[in-house]
């Protein structure tokens, strides 16, 4: 009995990567998708499969190569939002009523304490 030639194997398509969309801190707000042609920096962080993270709750550590959780005083509401370090710096600097201060006290306002939280000092 003679063996039949297989038919040729069927060419698998190309699967999509995704490109990370990292703010400053590398903090991770999505992903795009991004055709295995396209360009890629040395910095951008490209993967095959799109995280299901929620945006701004997640690190990507480039040397372990992966997104950990960040403690909720690290989170962030927006890309580009300030840090406890940054906002800090700024009111060192420049006072209280310097932007990256106040985005970074409404942010804790609105994450940490919430509004009908009482305050040292404030009545009833």
């Amino acid at each position: 009995m003679k063996k039949e030639p297989s038919a040729p194997a069927a060419e698998e398509p190309a699967r999509p990567l995704f490109r990370l969309k990292l703010d400053h801190d590398d903090v991770y707000f999505g992903c795009e998708t991004i055709a295995a042609t396209s360009e890629v920096s040395e910095s951008d962080v490209v993967l095959d499969h799109a995280p299901d993270n929620a945006p701004g709750c997640y690190r990507w550590l480039r040397d372990l190569k992966r997104l950990e959780p960040l403690p909720k005083a690290q989170q962030k509401t927006e890309p580009g939002a300030p840090t406890l370090e940054q906002a800090f710096y700024c009111l060192v600097k420049h006072g209280a009523n310097e932007q990256h201060v106040q985005a970074w006290i409404a942010w804790f306002e609105k994450t940490i304490e919430g509004p009908d939280v009482p305050r040292k000092g404030s009545e009833s």
